[in-house]
Order: structure tokens, then C-alpha cells, then sequence
């Protein structure tokens, strides 16, 4: 697990920053670019879905992660933070 990630595996939930960032419609990652890091604040947390088996998880875990590691992640194609991804992520969970 890289540092500043959080994981949410199938069967458990974990309580986040990602929550308290939420916008009004309580998608977590409404208008956030993880790949536009200089206008995002260290503090801010994304929420992305684990494509591949890696370091960051399994294949289809939910992690919450900071802004830098967020974008490396994504930057290496190990996630995909687009809040689609993440709402079929949580449906084939359910």
C-alpha cells in the first residue's frame, strides 16, 4: 500500500477524507483532476478504482488517495478516477 492511500475492499468500508470532500451530490471526485496536481491542494483526496492487481490493491478495489499519489497512479494506469468508474465499481461490489 503506498503511503496517503486508503483501501476499501469488497465487504468493508472505510471511512475517509474523500467523504468530508464530497460535493452536494456526494460524488467525492465531482470536477477533480487528479492529472492537474498544481491546482489541486496536498489535503484533497481522490477517489479512484484499482485496475490491475498491484501495489495499490486488487483489481476493482476502491482507494482513497492524495493528490500526488493519485496522480501518479493514474499518470502509470494502475487507477481510473472518473466517478463512472467508480459508482460500476461499487454495483459489481453489491
Amino acid at each position: 500500500m503506498v503511503e496517503g492511500a486508503t483501501t476499501t475492499t469488497q465487504g468493508d468500508a472505510t471511512d475517509s477524507a474523500a467523504e468530508s470532500a464530497s460535493d452536494a451530490d456526494g460524488s467525492p471526485n465531482a470536477g477533480a483532476d487528479p492529472g492537474d496536481v498544481a491546482a489541486s491542494p496536498e489535503s484533497e483526496t481522490y477517489r479512484a478504482v484499482v485496475l490491475l492487481d498491484c501495489y495499490l490493491g486488487k483489481l476493482g478495489d476502491i482507494v482513497d488517495l492524495d493528490s500526488a499519489a493519485a496522480h501518479a497512479a493514474q499518470t502509470g494506469g494502475y487507477i481510473d478516477t472518473h466517478p463512472n468508474a467508480i459508482a460500476a465499481a461499487e454495483t459489481a461490489r453489491a
